[in-house]
């Protein structure tokens, strides 16, 4: 929502007018919010326009779904699905996504779900076809990966496996139109992102990939939402093993593997739609896994077990019966529950988290330091609650100049993000301290003035994030502003400006090693010395 706001301002792609950057892997969601904030930009309901965009993307999720399974359906020999059973497909379709999650959600990943479908099972069927390419065809599949792709960059995962499948089947016509239809968006958007400084891709997508703690762990690792898809591909992969394995047994195929063996069992795959719905679902679920397994709220995975769950749901009405059927559903269901159940939970309690960890902090920005800059690592609501701010972003999605020291050999390291606040004239940092690659780049020089606290944090674990002044003289500015903010009741300000340089420092090394677990031990130190001192204790 910043960047379609800044874009249609200034024409500037970023969150801020100042610094160019591509923050967002969905250029296109990105333009269609900034063609809404054109026409209601001066409204406060333009806020609710994500919700409205994703409400229309899952009502078009399910009714793609639904006209699948019937078109599915007419193919049997009933010509039909019954009610009930088609009702327990959509639901476990829903419940995979989850659907009504990524809505609430409002990020790009339902409209991402709803354009895969169509491009895998439309496409599918085009290049797995005997009939001869048509150019209307291969017009519409350019069309169909341009917007793919243009919606969010990771549905190069599921256009590949098909323009290879129409490789194999000798429409190259096709293939062209599906790796043209991909570039476009790719290279267009580069060139111009270069143009401004940037590279090929978002800083989004190269951040995502580099974010390792020191002890190389990806930052962003979501391990249930892995298990969750690698069940449902098991389950996808045991029902196109039944489907194709007659098949395979009828090419009577014997000796070595070459060439020739290797095109039969290729072709096996690519002559029959349903084969490829499978396969570039299977394929796609599977670069996820060893590329992405990451995420929140599991969305990143969404689209992909989207398509192996519904290839399960083709496979299920063409190929066995309503008992088998049954128990494969119910098999869904059992791997799907932890994952459904969890972020459900999630999406309404994670809400009251961000407002007190990014909500109310921006707001405080916008009220006493606005028109300056400030360094921070979580970008959304202090782009969108405090415009006028300038926001220096440490984890580098909306700042070049960081993701540049990132992807550098020796990596970010604190005297440069010292060096790079006081050249962005930057008095405050405001940043979740728990998160490691941040922790571990914060300055010595910085002062930690307060540790802004909440009752809960449901989705990160952490209850607290660093105020720091970056430095020593805008210290007492920073407490004066934090003790005169309005601040709701679940948001507590815990104070350290009080303690000795020499400790400040000390703590700040220990930050960079032992990240939040080093703020008990601080909390006892400043204890100690304003007993020492004569001052009054701060409940911790």
């Amino acid at each position: 929502m910043a960047t379609a706001r800044t874009f249609r301002e200034s024409g500037t792609w970023g969150i801020t007018s100042l610094d160019p950057a591509a923050a967002s892997s969905s250029p296109f969601y990105v333009l269609i919010l900034a063609a809404l904030h054109l026409l209601f930009g001066g409204v406060q309901a333009f806020e609710w326009m994500p919700l409205l965009i994703n409400g229309l993307a899952m009502a078009g999720c399910l009714l793609v779904w639904d006209r699948i399974l019937t078109d599915v359906a007419a193919a049997t020999p009933a010509g039909t699905l019954s009610p009930g059973r088609r009702f327990a497909m959509l639901m476990v379709l829903a419940a995979a996504t989850p659907l009504f999650v990524l809505t609430l959600i409002g990020m790009e990943h339902t409209i991402q779900c709803l354009v895969d479908i169509l491009l895998v099972y439309y496409g599918g069927k085009a290049v797995a076809t005997q009939d001869k390419a048509s150019w209307q065809d291969a017009l519409l599949l350019f069309i169909a990966a341009y917007i793919v792709v243009g919606t969010r960059y990771e549905s190069v995962l599921v256009v590949a496996p098909l323009a290879g499948a129409a490789l194999v089947n000798g429409k190259f016509r096709y293939t062209g139109a599906l790796v043209l239809g991909t570039l476009l968006p790719i290279v267009s958007f580069g060139l111009v992102w270069r143009g401004d400084g940037g590279w090929l891709v978002p800083n989004s997508i190269l951040m995502k990939l580099i974010l390792h703690d020191q002890h190389g762990e990806h930052v962003i690792q979501h391990l249930q939402g892995s298990l969750s898809l690698a069940g449902v591909m098991a389950v996808n992969v045991a029902l196109s093993g039944l489907r194709l394995r007659p098949r395979w047994r009828a090419l009577n195929l014997s000796g070595p593997w070459g060439v020739a063996r290797l095109r039969s069992t290729l072709e096996l795959v690519t002559r029959d739609w349903v084969a490829v719905f499978a396969a570039t679902a299977l394929a796609a679920g599977a670069v996820q896994l060893l590329t992405g397994a990451a995420g929140w709220l599991y969305r990143y995975e969404a689209a992909v077990l989207c398509l192996n769950a519904v290839s399960i749901m083709i496979q299920l009405i063409l190929d066995h019966r309503p008992k088998v059927q049954t128990l494969v559903l119910a098999g869904l269901l059992a791997i799907l529950a932890y994952r459904t159940i969890d972020a459900s939970y999630l999406v309404a309690a994670a809400p009251a988290d961000r407002r007190w960890e990014h909500v109310e902090p921006a707001r405080f920005v916008s009220r006493f330091y606005p028109n300056q800059a400030i360094v921070v690592n979580d970008i959304g609501a202090m782009a969108w609650y405090a415009p006028s701010t300038r926001v220096l972003d440490l984890a580098g999605l909306a700042n070049n100049d960081i993701a540049r020291l990132r992807l550098s050999p020796t990596g970010l390291e604190w005297p440069a993000v010292a060096d790079w606040a006081r050249q962005g004239g930057a008095p405050l940092a405001i940043l979740q301290i728990c998160w490691n690659p941040i922790a571990e780049v914060i300055p010595d020089t910085w002062r930690l003035v307060a540790l802004w606290t909440g009752p809960d944090n449901v989705l990160f674990g952490d209850r607290a994030i660093g105020v720091f002044a970056t430095s020593q003289g805008a210290v007492a500015t920073l407490k004066r502003s934090l003790t005169q903010y309005p601040r709701p009741d679940s948001v507590r300000l815990m104070y350290f400006d009080d303690l000795p340089e020499q400790a400040q420092a000390r703590f700040m090394q220990a930050l960079r090693v032992r990240h939040c677990q080093v703020v008990p031990s601080l909390n006892e130190e400043i204890q100690q010395w304003r007993a020492r001192q004569g001052r009054p204790r701060q409940q911790p």
